[in-house]
């Protein structure tokens, strides 16, 4: 367990992310979980290669995800509420809105063959988080909200970029970015289709600057 790196926080009532990384491929194993709070509007997971290219590993990672009464994303789904995309049974990315509160477990194995990275997050509208829309209202630099942003919008920017090598943009997804910017979907599809193509880092700028947090 000596090379992989986990990244978490938490910001007020507003949102929860998470990320185990391994970018120099070594047998780990990591199990936790995170606490999805009433009224969240979206539970996104991700699993990429440490440069961000959302293709199958080489073999050798394991992950589970499981919800409070125990369902785990173990095949393709494409509906309004969620969306699944799985390689070997296991879920490379999963949008879930509207995800069942409580505590989501998470487990990850890798034999050490590939490097990697999962990240995980859960968030809230900014109308129901009243310190997050008083801060995004509040003028002058964004100082440590515009950080806290981009930490939470990582899962949400590389299921952008996931979605730019599908035949057509999961609902979900349009669903969760509607959710995160305050916007009509039809305004939140015309969005991702204009980022499509840019790097995860400068999504999560643009998904950050657009709700004024950044």
């Amino acid at each position: 367990m000596s090379d992989y790196d986990i990244t978490e926080g938490r910001c007020a009532d507003w949102a929860q992310w998470l990320e185990i990384a391994s970018p120099i491929p070594d047998v780990c194993e990591y199990s936790g979980e995170i606490n999805v709070e009433e009224a969240s509007s979206a539970l996104i997971l991700t699993m990429f290669a440490s440069n961000e290219r959302f293709r199958p590993l080489r073999g050798g990672v394991k992950i589970a995800m499981f919800d409070p009464k125990g369902w785990s994303p173990t095949n393709d789904e494409d509906i309004d509420e969620r969306f699944i995309y799985t390689h070997d049974g296991q879920p490379y990315l999963a949008i879930i809105t509207d995800p069942m509160p409580g505590r989501w477990k998470l487990q990850i194995y890798s034999e050490g063959k590939s490097a990697f990275a999962v990240n995980l997050c859960v968030f809230k509208t900014v109308a129901n988080a009243p310190n997050v829309a008083a801060s995004a209202s509040t003028p002058g630099p964004p100082h440590l909200r515009c950080g806290i942003c981009k930490s939470v919008t990582k899962a949400l920017a590389l299921a952008i970029v996931a979605a730019g090598t599908l035949k057509a943009l999961p609902a979900a997804l349009v669903a969760a970015v509607a959710a995160y910017l305050g916007l009509a979907k039809v305004a939140a599809a015309a969005f991702i289709n204009s980022v499509l193509g840019d790097a995860a880092t400068k999504i999560a700028e643009k998904l950050c600057k657009a709700v004024r947090l950044c």
